[in-house]
Formats: structure tokens, sequence, C-alpha cells
């Protein structure tokens, strides 16, 4: 193929990938697949040699196209839940990236490593460890050097990542480490203002509560969880309209305080988180259903445990009563005071 028209191809290929972008940033998620079919049936014809270069060597662009395609492939497939297949199109992709760089070329700063990103995330759904931390370990490592804020965001998302992983592989104070690291950097962005580092930082501080109580410090777990409240009623406060997981960030974090709570006997501290909910959301099944269980195993103890923990059996009973009466209760307006 002469040169000329293979570079017309390609353009072609390129354009098609470039639609799918579009449609897929549009939520036309069925256009943006019928795009990259496209482009991939495109691309396939496609000589990978350009005669244009010296004999042996590989043609960077023609290995970029076919990341883009792997790329953008192995995105919906885990959009849809296709987890296997995205995992075949992502390391389709990560690898033609590796080839491209050593041909010369220079691919976007961010798409090695996204790539790397959703390959750890979808090789832990598959129970993939050993894979899923490799990757993770090649995207921080690509991701450090980048001094740009999408790739913080990223870097700091990435390090979180590594962590939930120790921990579930029970490797808790390289869990710890990660998530601490993973906190100071998403706290840095978040101070600077860069767009999305609140939201990653209440989602880190969750994350390192729920892995500090499974590596047995409860009460390490309730400061990282009254942390993320904290950003979580932040973030609230400064935009209740826009940021509409705040709300949601917030009480996840106060039911996890409310566990953490009973975990090391401070049931004054519990029955505070599980009201803060109950006067912002309401009647909610799930918290009323967490709440009711709250006071009924608390019933089980001996009044002196109660005590310990600021939290007479008198004042148990009374608010075991009033959780249901919540029950009948109207919801609060969106902006009751937590």
């Amino acid at each position: 193929m002469e040169p000329a028209v293979r570079e017309a191809k390609l353009d072609a290929v390129t354009e098609l990938v470039k639609l799918a972008i579009k449609s897929a940033e549009s939520g036309n998620w069925d256009a943006a697949l019928q795009n990259l079919d496209e482009a991939a049936s495109a691309y396939q014809p496609i000589p990978p040699d350009n005669a244009a270069l010296p004999a042996g060597k590989k043609d960077p662009r023609y290995l970029g196209v076919g990341a883009a395609i792997a790329e953008g492939k192995g995105q919906l497939a885990l959009r849809g839940g296709q987890v296997e297949e995205g995992v075949f199109h992502l390391e389709a992709g990560v690898k033609l990236r590796l080839d491209e760089e050593v041909a010369g070329g220079s691919p976007p700063p961010l798409s090695l490593s996204i790539g790397l990103v959703n390959l750890t995330g979808a090789c832990h759904r598959l129970g993939r460890f050993d894979d899923a931390l490799r990757y993770n370990g090649m995207a921080i490592e690509r991701l450090r050097p980048i001094d740009m804020p999408p790739a913080r965001i990223f870097l700091a998302a990435a390090i979180e990542g590594r962590g939930n992983l120790l921990s579930q592989l029970n490797r808790h104070p390289e869990a710890m480490a990660a998530l601490y690291e993973s906190g100071a950097l998403a706290a840095q962005l978040a101070a600077t203002g860069i767009p999305g580092g609140p939201q990653l930082l209440t989602e880190i501080f969750v994350a390192h509560s729920r892995a500090a109580a499974k590596a047995g410090d409860p009460v390490e777990a309730m400061r990282l969880s009254q942390s993320a409240a904290d950003v979580a009623w932040d973030r609230f406060e400064k935009n209740p309209q826009g940021d509409r997981e705040a709300i949601s960030h917030f009480v996840a974090a106060q039911m996890n305080l409310l566990g953490f709570a009973e975990m090391c006997g401070r049931y004054a501290q519990g029955e505070d988180a599980l009201f803060k909910v109950l006067r912002l959301v309401g009647p909610d099944p799930r918290v009323l259903a967490r709440g009711k269980a709250y006071y009924e195993a608390l019933k089980k103890l001996d009044d002196d445990k109660l005590e310990a923990g600021n939290l007479p059996r008198d004042e148990v009973e009374e608010s075991y009563a009033q959780v249901l009466r919540f029950a009948a209760a109207p919801p609060p307006t969106r902006g009751a005071s937590a």
C-alpha cells in the first residue's frame, strides 16, 4: 500500500475514534460502540509497516491508532459489565502503547496510565490480584512524574486503589501506608482547589476507615470516618445543588462511624452519628433498621459497659423509642443542619 494511501486510511480511522469519544461524552454509548467497531474494521486491513520508514522499524502512529481503538472498546466493555472482555481489550491497548513508545511515538500523557488504572480495577474484580497489583504499580510509576492536575487526581486514586487491594489481601501495614499517602495527596489537591479533589478526598477517607477497621484499629477508623463526614458536609454546604454525591458520602461516613464506634465501645458517639443521618434523610428504612439493630444490641449489654460508653441504659431506651418514632415522621428539608 502506498504511504499516502495508508496515511489517508489511518486518518479515516482516527476520525472514527474521535466520533466514538464524542458519542461517549454525550452518553450515546451505542453510537460510540458502533464508531469503534467501524474503526476496528477499517483498521484491520491497513498494513502495520510504513514503507516510508526504515525496514524493521515499527510505525508509532499505526500502533497509537490501534491502542486508541482497544482502549475505547475496553472502557465500553467495562461500562457494560463485560469485565473479561474489557480486560482483553485494555491489555491489548497497554501493549500497543508500550510498543508505540519504543517505536519513538508520543502517546497522550495520560492514555497509558488511565488504561493501567482501568486494568487494575478490572483485574481486581476478576480476582486477579497479582495482575491488579502489577498494573497498579505501572500506573503509579508513570503518573508520579506528570505534573498536571488530572494526573495528580489519577495518581491519588491509583494509590488508593493499591491500598484497597492490599487491604483485601490482608497486607495491612502496606495498605495503611498507601492510603495515608493517597489521602495526603488528595488533601493537597483539595486545598489548592483542583476540581475533583474534595470528592476524591472523601472517598479515600471512607476507604481508609474501612481498611483501618479491618486492620484492627477501630479508633483510627472512627477518626477517618469523621474526616470523611466533615469533608462531605463542607462540599454540600458549598455546593448544595451541584455536588449530589456529597450527601450520600456524608451518610456513608456517618453510618461507618456508627459501626466503628460500636466496635470500640464508644456508644454515645455511635448514637450521635446515627441521629445526624436520621435528621438529614428522615425515616430511611435502611437507616432505621440499622438504628434498631444498634439499640437492640446495646440493650443486651451490662450497665457497666453502657456507662463506660457514655450511654446509660435509660438513654438507650429513650433513643430506641425515638428511632421507632422516626418511622412516622415526615422527611426534613435537604438543608437541615448536620
